[in-house]
C-alpha cells in the first residue's frame, strides 16, 4: 500500500494548503499507530500552521471590501445552515430528530469555522460539505436541507476563487518566505509518507490502509486539476504560436 505521488510544486498556493489540510484530515490522525513518529508529525504541523499564517498575511495585504463581504456571506450561510438543523430537533418525527442529531455532531466536529483564519475556514467548510454530500447524504435528503449544502459550497468556492485571483494573478511570484515554507512543508510530508510506507511493509493495518485509499482518491482529484491546467496551457500556447 503506497501513497500516490504528486508534484506538489505545481499546485497553486491555495491548492497547496488545502492538499496538506486533506492530509491532516485523512491520514495524520492515524499516525499514532506508527511508533516514534511524533517528531515528524509535530514538524509537519508547525510548518502547516506557518504556511497558513503566511497565506493569511498575503491575502490580507490585497483584500478588498468585495472579498470581505464574500467571507461574511459564507459565515451567515454556515450559521443559518446550523440553525436549520437545530430546528429539526423539534420536528414530530423520530427519524428526522435522529438525522438532525447526527448532523449536529458534524457541526460540533468542525466547530465555529467562521472564527477560523480565512484559509483554514475555506478548508474546513470544504471538508464539512464533503461530509454532508457523502457520509450524511441520506440525512440531508430526509431533512430536505440540500439547498443549504449547495449554497454553502458555492459561496465557499466563490470566496476561494476571489483569493486565488488576487494571490495567484497579482502575486505571480510567491514571496521568498512562502516558497521556503512550502518547500519545507513538502519535505516534512515526504518524510511522513516514507515512514508510513515503510511501516506498512512489515505491519498490516486496515485502518491506516483505508486512510491511504481515501487520501489517494483526493490526490487523484488534485492530479486531474493539474492535468487539465497543463492541457489548457498547452492549447493556449498552440493557439498563440
Amino acid at each position: 500500500m503506497k501513497v500516490t505521488k504528486i508534484t506538489l510544486q505545481r499546485l497553486l498556493n491555495e491548492e497547496h494548503f488545502q492538499f496538506h489540510t486533506h492530509f491532516r484530515t485523512l491520514l495524520e490522525p492515524l499516525l499514532y499507530l506508527i511508533p516514534d513518529l511524533e517528531p515528524l508529525r509535530e514538524k509537519h504541523l508547525n510548518l502547516y500552521q506557518e504556511e497558513d499564517v503566511v497565506l493569511e498575511q498575503l491575502a490580507k495585504s490585497i483584500f478588498t471590501d468585495k472579498i470581505a463581504e464574500a467571507d461574511k456571506l459564507r459565515d451567515t450561510t454556515f450559521k443559518g445552515f446550523r440553525s436549520a438543523v437545530k430546528t429539526m430537533l423539534k420536528y414530530p418525527d423520530k427519524d428526522k430528530i435522529d438525522a438532525a442529531n447526527k448532523l449536529l455532531l458534524v457541526f460540533k466536529k468542525y466547530g465555529d469555522v467562521h472564527s477560523l483564519p480565512y484559509h483554514a475556514e475555506t478548508a474546513a467548510i470544504y471538508n464539512l460539505v464533503q461530509d454532508m454530500n457523502d457520509k450524511y447524504s441520506s440525512e440531508i435528503g430526509l431533512l430536505q436541507l440540500r439547498d443549504w449544502v449547495i449554497e454553502l459550497d458555492e459561496q465557499n468556492r466563490n470566496f476561494d476563487n476571489m483569493i486565488l485571483e488576487r494571490v495567484n494573478e497579482k502575486n505571480n511570484k510567491p514571496s521568498k518566505r512562502l516558497t521556503e515554507v512550502r518547500k519545507s512543508l513538502d519535505a516534512a510530508y515526504a518524510d511522513l509518507v516514507k515512514s508510513i510506507e515503510v511501516f506498512l511493509l512489515v505491519n498490516k493495518n486496515s485502518a491506516l490502509e483505508d486512510g491511504i485509499k481515501k487520501f489517494n482518491i483526493v490526490i487523484k482529484n488534485y492530479k486531474d486539476v493539474l492535468a487539465q491546467r497543463k492541457g489548457r496551457a498547452k492549447a493556449k500556447k498552440v493557439v498563440n504560436s
